[in-house]
């Protein structure tokens, strides 16, 4: 599923697993990040879901980018809420 919400545009790839995604997402003032892994989280402040648009509360399920003490990607603040996610359907990895 691909969703162009403002300047951003973000496909779900795949599942990971129940708390990892793989992310295609661009943004033209940020970037592209193709095969970007995303994991679970809480959700420490409002925000705008990237897929949906949605509101994001404090203490949400959202998923993020993935970052590393060496590596923090351009979009690492952007949120995927993990409620938008249940109505998409996922293949089985093989």
């Amino acid at each position: 599923m691909t969703i162009q919400i403002s300047d951003c545009s973000v496909r779900v790839v795949e599942r990971l697993s129940d708390t990892s995604l793989l992310v295609t997402w661009s943004d033209a003032r940020r970037g592209q990040y193709v095969d970007q892994t995303w994991i679970l989280t809480i959700a420490r402040k409002p925000a705008a879901c990237a897929l949906t648009g949605a509101p994001i509360r404090r203490d949400d399920h959202v998923f993020k980018p993935r970052c590393t003490q060496v590596h923090r990607p351009a979009n690492h603040e952007c949120r995927i809420l993990a409620s938008a996610l249940t109505h998409l359907r996922f293949e089985a990895a093989a």
